[in-house]
């Protein structure tokens, strides 16, 4: 049962953290290879990695220095503009996040479950989904992911160990890779699906344990794992099939072969993993939308009503809190309409680069100043 204190673990955290990246970074990493190269782009992504790992540490080092909750932390260092402004670069961030899962799950269910079925039809599934499970809280969020995890994370990447075998190792050759400024642009769009990180800086109180230690590990182990997958891809389908095809880790399982012979549609299973994950991040990304948005409500009212709205936002477990669930419904709504009017799944990536590259590095700046105006006073 829920302990109903807005607390979760740090193993829970740990989770929602893998299952948050993993499925998104499968889909959406593919896409940005572009014209690059392939070793020039594992090389980026390897780059990629780092930077999202050196970031991690950097917000570990700030939450490390933060008593009670971040959001007062952040005013009485830098002001009330400093809230402000954080709120705004993540919600923009969380609400493309949505944009951009919303219709990956619409693609994916049309061409590899139910080619009958309307894409907007999904897109409202998807949401609504995710709507009711960010109306429950941290807790509920954080207990299904960790439900899931076992099910889902490892029955993957058993799947792409056994995708490995069929991979032609003249394509994984030892060779050149550029980095020109077309890969240090890969650098930076490798990053961006790291780059909503921060905001985890306002849920770091509301966990036990250890939170900073499993921030780093589920962020490293997301990395590892993705780099893996890369890697069969590549040694699979070597530069030309990887670039051709829209959805090569779904493509990859379609040759997939276990033993046993009771089932050899694993790509059907893998797609249903990725849809599940997709299902949980979104309402993830619909909760950050909800809690940016009570920020930026408490900047704005008096101080009383910042005190009020404060206590409303911590007390997730309370049932009667019904404005932050109205919240919630109203995001998935605007992101369905969004999500409907850019009309195709290329046309999310180049909205989601586009627009989280500006969103990104103001924050990672804005963060930059925190730390080292902490040091200096220090």
């Amino acid at each position: 049962m829920l302990a109903g204190n807005g607390k979760i673990t740090d193993r829970q955290f740990c989770r929602l953290l893998i299952m948050d990246w993993f499925a998104k970074g499968a889909l959406l990493l593919p896409a940005l290879a572009g014209a690059v190269p392939v070793r020039s782009f594992i090389l980026s992504l390897i780059l990629g990695f780092l930077l999202a790992l050196l970031y991690v540490r950097l917000l570990c080092g700030i939450s490390a220095k933060v008593t009670g909750s971040f959001a007062q932390y952040l005013t009485e260092h830098l002001g009330k503009w400093a809230l402000a402004g954080i709120s705004v670069l993540f919600l923009v961030y969380a609400f493309v996040n949505v944009m951009y899962l919303t219709r990956a799950f619409a693609e994916i269910g049309v061409l590899f479950v139910v080619p009958e079925s309307s894409r907007e039809l999904l897109m409202a599934m998807l949401l609504a989904a995710g709507a009711a499970v960010a109306s429950g809280g941290l807790e509920v969020r954080a207990r299904t992911a960790s439900v899931l995890y076992p099910f889902v994370i490892y029955t993957m990447l058993l799947l792409i160990l056994a995708g490995a075998f069929s991979m032609n190792l003249e394509y994984l050759q030892p060779g050149t890779a550029v980095l020109d400024k077309k890969a240090w642009g890969l650098v930076g769009r490798v990053f961006l699906a790291f780059g909503g990180a921060g905001v985890f800086l306002f849920l770091m109180p509301q966990v036990t344990g250890r939170p900073r230690l499993a921030f780093q590990k589920g962020t490293f182990l997301t990395c590892v794992s993705l780099l893996a997958l890369m890697l069969v891809l590549v040694g699979g389908y070597g530069e030309g099939g990887f670039k051709a095809m829209e959805w090569p880790a779904i493509e990859l399982m379609s040759g997939v072969e276990l033993p046993g012979g009771f089932l050899q549609r694993w790509d059907v299973v893998f797609v249903g993993l990725l849809l599940m994950e997709l299902f949980l991040a979104a309402g993830t990304s619909l909760y950050y939308l909800k809690l940016c948005g009570s920020n930026l409500r408490n900047c704005a009212g008096t101080p009383s009503a910042r005190r009020m709205n404060r206590y409303r936002c911590a007390n997730e477990s309370n049932p009667r809190n019904g404005g932050g669930k109205r919240q919630i419904w109203l995001w998935a709504a605007l992101a369905f309409l969004a999500s409907a009017a850019c009309g195709s799944y290329e046309r999310v990536v180049r909205i989601y680069t586009a627009v989280n590259r500006w969103t990104v590095a103001a924050t990672v700046l804005l963060l930059l100043i925190l730390y080292g105006k902490t040091r200096w006073k220090r």
